[in-house]
């Protein structure tokens, strides 16, 4: 079990109290996804859901698994990688929890199971707050309406969109060339509707988009002055 609570001293012995039935984790069992979050580095864990990400849009190696508790990210092995793992795919996850660029994931050569598919969990709704604050991460969301600022274009046209959400928040949108997402398809002053993964890079959050559809125009206009390529004035 893992245990949590208060820590108290008891004729001078410590003693942790838990608080609730909450506070025991068994680890022999499998925990839901939000449990397994919450286990230190190193702790061996199986999760259960459903993929919600195509393997390959962010790399043969990056693949996300939602329940009804929460998603997190598994790093899949060599030998895995050529798995091709789709959206709607049922899979159990075994390995430990570790963490990478401040990111919660299931590493250690993760044993992969695919058992079948699933429904796909509906987006959660989440605003521009939540999503700073981290509260959903590792969860398929959308942000609803947002105004793109600014477009930084990398290598092999990978961006990143700066954004302000409907609550005033500023927030970066990451997207990956090899999900048909082009930074063309962006227009700085519009405003777009965007669904996606939650992740964290270097401690700060970003939203990923997974395909095209999760990028839909609702209108605006392009400013090209505010379009930034290294190398490049613009």
């Amino acid at each position: 079990y893992q245990v949590t609570g208060a820590l108290r001293r008891v004729n001078g012995e410590p003693r942790i109290f838990p608080r609730s039935r909450a506070d025991f984790f068994d680890l022999d069992g499998e925990l839901g996804i939000a449990q397994v979050r919450t286990l230190p580095s190193g702790t061996a864990a199986s999760v259960e859901g459903v993929v919600t990400v195509d393997q390959g849009a962010w790399g043969n190696r990056n693949v996300y698994v939602q329940d009804a508790t929460g998603g997190i990210l598994f790093f899949t092995s060599t030998g895995d990688q050529g798995l091709g793992l789709s959206i709607g795919d049922r899979v159990r996850v075994s390995g430990t929890v570790g963490f990478f660029n401040g990111e919660v994931q299931i590493t250690g050569n993760p044993v992969i199971e695919v058992l079948g598919t699933g429904p796909v969990p509906d987006p959660r709704e989440v605003t521009g707050v939540e999503m700073l604050t981290r509260r959903y991460e590792g969860e398929l969301v959308t942000l609803g309406a947002v105004t793109v600022q600014e477009i930084e274009v990398q290598n092999f046209d990978n961006h990143n969109v700066l954004a302000t959400t409907a609550d005033g928040s500023e927030v970066v949108i990451r997207v990956d060339s090899r999900t048909g997402v082009g930074s063309a398809d962006w227009t700085v002053g519009g405003t777009f509707e965007v669904t996606g993964i939650l992740r964290v890079f270097n401690g700060l959050p970003q939203l990923h988009l997974r395909r095209p559809a999760d990028l839909v125009a609702t209108g605006g206009f392009r400013a090209a002055e505010s379009i930034r390529i290294p190398g490049e004035v613009k």
